[in-house]
């Protein structure tokens, strides 16, 4: 996802698209049932229709494919290519979440990108995806705690729908964090911050709903304890050329100067390296209004 869009608009992409994996498996477990049992009332048994009714969404999933393949426009034939492989390897993980919250994510978007001037007092964009991240990530974490100790139904509908509304928020605004983190190591970063979710859900699923150390509702209280924790590392994040939320940008700092220093010489002399500098020059609207960073003259080893 993070190889298809323009540094422009990467950010937003992958945050909206992100977030509307959870919402999709919800809708799942409330239709794929209705097509089983559709299936059962035209004379199929238990054991053929469970298996039919997977050919449902997997023709869903195909024509995804078919239209990722022919419909999107790029003007990069390496662009499309990676279009292709991406559908090929990781279509059917995406797929299985095939209906997904694009309203939920737009609003967010817009929501932290306000909140970035309410605590700045100035225009922010990135700086404000931090902290945008650090507060809904705090809130959802606080809800789950306060989840764990309701005792009636109705009042743990409406914590739970509310928690998972901000759960969806913070995991939109970090994927749109992560292709900015490294334009070279794009893939590695984003590969472990979709594998840490699963390797976190397995930890918290061992440490506090396996055995009888915990009850249920207590497991999900101190869950909410952890995620709290786990947010006091997002306020370290900093981005040297645009800041971070306990500090701003380092002066004189560019966004060239940032994703250089990840090539070597020997690479830069080869021009390794101007793919990452066209995405510099376009990831310069992550600035603040007060970040005056400005491109390297011509002729600078940074120049392209």
């Amino acid at each position: 996802m993070s190889s298809m869009f323009s540094p422009n608009v990467v950010g937003q992409a992958n945050g909206q698209s992100a977030g509307w994996g959870n919402l999709g498996g919800g809708v799942a477990q409330l239709v794929m049932p209705q097509f089983f049992n559709a299936i059962v009332k035209t004379g199929a048994t238990d054991f053929a229709a469970w298996r039919i009714a997977f050919f449902i969404p997997g023709l869903f999933q195909t024509l995804q494919h078919l239209q990722l393949c022919f419909l999107a426009k790029t003007y990069q034939m390496e662009i499309f290519t990676s279009y292709r492989r991406l559908v090929t390897c990781t279509g059917t993980a995406v797929q299985r979440n095939c209906c997904r919250h694009f309203w939920v994510g737009k609003y967010f978007l817009q929501a932290y990108r306000w909140m970035g001037v309410r605590f700045h007092g100035e225009k922010v964009w990135n700086q404000g995806k931090i902290v945008g991240l650090v507060d809904y990530q705090t809130i959802s974490g606080v809800l789950c705690a306060v989840l764990g100790l309701l005792n009636t139904l109705s009042a743990s509908i409406a914590v739970m729908i509310i928690f998972s509304i901000f759960v969806q928020a913070a995991e939109g605004l970090t994927f749109g964090i992560v292709p900015f983190v490294s334009r070279r190591s794009l893939g590695v970063v984003s590969g472990m911050t979709g594998a840490g979710g699963n390797v976190g859900a397995v930890l918290t699923q061992v440490i506090f709903f396996r055995g009888t150390q915990f009850k249920t509702e207590e497991g999900i209280t101190y869950m909410g304890v952890m995620i709290i924790g786990c947010t006091l590392g997002i306020m370290t994040i900093y981005f040297p050329q645009w800041g971070g939320m306990l500090c701003g940008p380092r002066k004189g700092f560019t966004e060239e100067d940032y994703y250089l220093q990840e090539w070597d010489s020997k690479e830069q002399d080869k021009d390794l390296h101007l793919s990452s500098m066209k995405f510099a020059e376009g990831s310069r609207n992550e600035r603040s209004s007060n970040t005056k960073s400005v491109p390297k003259e011509e002729g600078s080893p940074t120049a392209i």
